[in-house]
């Protein structure tokens, strides 16, 4: 299905699936070498939301970064982000860590303060492979591309 809303740019990532990157090497990809004012507002925010996974105690946990951010658009309107929270992980939680992944629940609150559209997801959850899908093609639903993934 073809994309209505904005134009396909080509992929960042061309190796199909996820690619696994540190937090340096995402922002030299999505920001240094495709630098406009927009990229470094997105980044702003993911970079903050980015702290606030790990001063949650959410160190060791999977972050998948996709969408247009991943892309050659120099004006994505966010960025795409899967976090996948284990309920092993979730049944150690603390009340105030319990909370606070409730708190990144709220789709819209995080995507107005950090310009990041966030999914928490457990990856024993069915519909994993959904997002595997949807993360490694582009609009078309057959081309294949890449996205980020990281180790918070």
């Amino acid at each position: 299905m073809a994309n209505k809303i904005q134009p396909e740019f080509p992929p960042l990532l061309v190796i199909p699936g996820a690619n696994v990157l540190t937090l340096d090497t995402l922002h030299r990809i999505c920001v240094q070498q495709q630098e406009t004012d927009r990229r470094k507002q997105l980044w702003d925010g993911f970079a903050a939301l980015y702290t606030r996974f790990l001063d949650a105690g959410l160190a060791g946990l999977e972050l998948w970064v996709n969408g247009a951010f991943m892309t050659l658009a120099p004006t994505p309107r966010h960025v795409d982000c899967v976090l996948w929270v284990p309920q092993s992980h979730i049944d150690q939680c603390t009340d105030s860590q319990y909370q606070e992944l409730r708190q990144l629940q709220d789709g819209a609150a995080v995507k107005n303060k950090y310009g990041v559209e966030l999914w928490v997801q457990p990856p024993e959850a069915p519909n994993n492979d959904f997002w595997t899908s949807h993360f490694s093609t582009t609009w078309d639903g057959i081309t294949l591309k890449g996205f980020a993934r990281l180790a918070l």
